[in-house]
C-alpha cells in the first residue's frame, strides 16, 4: 500500500511548515528582506527566488486569518485596551531611494497579547486622532517659551486626557457616560479654542498647521 503524503500548507505547493515557518521568523522576526533569505538559499544550493518567497509569504497570511482575527476579537474585547503607533520605513523597490513612512497601529490587553493593524478598528480612531493632534502641538514648542495660544491649545487637550484618566478603570458604560456628559463638551471649547487662535496667528506659523490639522480631522475625534 502506498502511503498518503501529508498535507502540506500550501496547495498543490512543495514547502513544509518548518520551511515556511523559517521564512516567516527570518522575515518579520529577524528582519531579513526576501532578497537576502533568496541569496542565502542560493548559497546553499536552493534556487528560491524573491517573488516565490514573496507568493509564499502571501499564501501564509491567509492561512493565519482565522487565528489573527481570534487574537484580534479577544484583544479588542476588553474592557480596557493599551494602543500606541509604530513608525516604520518599508524598502522601496526603486534603488537607492528611501521607502515610504508608514504606520502600524498597536493594541495590547494586559500587557501580553496584541494586535497589530495598517489601519485602527473604529472604536479607537476618535482616540489615536487626539493623540495626533496632541503630537502635532507639541511640536510646535519652542525650546525656552510657550506661545499664549500653544499653551491654551495643549490646555484643552489635557482637558480631555484628564477625563480618560478619571475613567479608565471604570466599567464600560459609565465610561460611556462620562465622555457623553463631560468629553463632548470638553471637544466644543476645544474646537472654539482651536479656530479663535487660528485667526489671531501668523497663516504660515508651525501652530497654524497644527490648528488646521486639527480641525479639518474633527468629526473623527468625536
Amino acid at each position: 500500500m502506498r502511503e498518503t503524503m501529508p498535507s502540506l500548507p500550501i496547495e498543490r505547493g512543495m514547502p513544509t511548515a518548518n520551511l515556511l515557518a523559517h521564512v516567516l521568523v527570518s522575515k518579520y522576526a529577524d528582519h531579513l528582506p526576501l532578497y537576502w533569505q533568496s541569496g542565502i538559499y542560493a548559497c546553499g544550493g536552493m534556487e528560491l527566488s524573491r517573488s516565490l518567497l514573496a507568493n509564499w509569504v502571501g499564501k501564509c497570511s491567509s492561512l493565519m486569518e482565522p487565528l489573527i482575527d481570534a487574537i484580534e476579537r479577544h484583544v479588542l474585547a476588553g474592557s480596557h485596551i493599551h494602543a500606541t503607533i509604530h513608525r516604520c520605513l518599508s524598502l522601496s523597490l526603486a534603488g537607492g531611494k528611501q521607502g515610504r513612512a508608514g504606520y502600524g497601529f498597536i493594541f495590547t490587553k494586559n500587557g501580553r497579547m496584541a494586535v497589530i493593524r495598517r489601519q485602527p478598528p473604529f472604536i479607537a480612531i476618535h482616540l489615536i486622532a487626539r493623540a495626533f493632534i496632541r503630537r502635532r502641538f507639541c511640536k510646535t514648542l519652542p525650546v525656552i517659551s510657550i506661545s499664549k495660544p500653544t499653551k491654551e491649545a495643549l490646555d484643552h487637550i489635557g482637558h480631555l486626557f484628564d477625563i480618560e484618566r478619571q475613567i479608565i478603570n471604570k466599567p464600560p458604560d459609565d465610561r460611556l457616560a462620562v465622555r457623553q456628559s463631560h468629553s463632548l463638551r470638553q471637544l466644543g471649547e476645544t474646537k472654539n479654542c482651536f479656530a479663535h487662535s487660528l485667526r489671531k496667528i501668523p497663516d504660515k506659523s508651525d501652530l497654524a498647521g497644527a490648528l488646521r490639522y486639527a480641525l479639518t480631522r474633527w468629526d473623527v475625534c468625536l
